[in-house]
């Protein structure tokens, strides 16, 4: 599965950083919640996964910060207790 770079998707998101695969997004600085949009293609056994199981995984960076946990270990948090996503099988792009 990769990200799909075209006249829609054409901003590059952690380029250039190896522990990142680069997403290639568009960026709404019109919108006050500045969605970022990407699209993925997906390989013939990707498609056949999820044919098979119905399920898409979903895996977010909410970039931590450390706290005390009960057992008196620190503890990775979230920074903010809220981060928006929405997975979509349509363009959302489209809809505008």
């Amino acid at each position: 599965m990769h990200s799909i770079k075209n006249e829609q998707f054409n901003q590059p998101l952690a380029e250039d950083q190896e522990e990142y695969n680069t997403l290639h997004i568009n960026l709404n600085t019109q919108d006050p919640y500045c969605p970022a949009t990407v699209c993925f293609e997906l390989t013939l056994d990707e498609i056949e996964q999820i044919t098979k199981t119905g399920k898409i995984y979903y895996t977010q960076c909410l970039f931590r910060k450390t706290a005390p946990s009960n057992d008196g270990k620190e503890a990775y948090v979230p920074r903010e207790q809220f981060h928006p996503m929405s997975i979509s099988v349509t363009n959302p792009l489209d809809q505008k």
